[in-house]
């Protein structure tokens, strides 16, 4: 990765970890994860699929208010460097397109609710003239909530 769509991303990742390293989380120790599968594991991967295309389109159409509603934990480190990232995008004139993402693993944590989804994305990023296409493996947060609801708390590049 190259440029400097690449160091926005890399800055958005990076409050990720400074999520994890700020609010005293620590990544997780894997040894620790529990394979899911069935309908939570489903769930879980169709959150991220949704949040992915919505957040694609957030960057391309409307900022990431309709994100907040339905994926985020408002303000949180992660919250924040999310939404500055999009507002960079959009003053750029970025276009965001999925290219795909392919969910590889989805794991429950040690700590009742969490649970997290592995996966590879390629996306695209044109903006001021230059494509840029991005491929990363990256592992999703999530926070199950007692209504069984899914929330975003960061991303993590593996």
């Amino acid at each position: 990765m190259g440029g400097w769509i690449s160091q926005r991303l890399a800055i958005i990742l990076g409050a990720g970890l400074l999520l994890l390293n700020g609010c005293g989380l620590e990544e997780p120790d894997e040894e620790e994860f529990t394979p899911l599968e069935g309908e939570v594991a489903e769930e879980a991967a169709m959150f991220v699929a949704a949040y992915k295309e919505d957040m694609v389109d957030a960057v391309n159409n409307h900022g990431i208010d309709e994100l907040e509603d339905t994926y985020l934990i408002p303000n949180t480190s992660f919250y924040h460097a999310l939404r500055r990232y999009v507002e960079d995008l959009q003053e750029d004139g970025a276009v965001k397109t999925l290219d795909s993402l392919d969910v590889s693993a989805v794991y429950e944590g040690e700590e009742e609710g969490d649970v997290f989804v592995d996966a590879t994305e390629h996306v695209q990023i044109e903006a001021r003239g230059h494509l840029e296409e991005i491929s990363r493996d990256v592992r999703y947060w999530l926070v199950q909530g007692s209504d069984d609801t899914f929330r975003l708390l960061t991303i993590i590049e593996r």
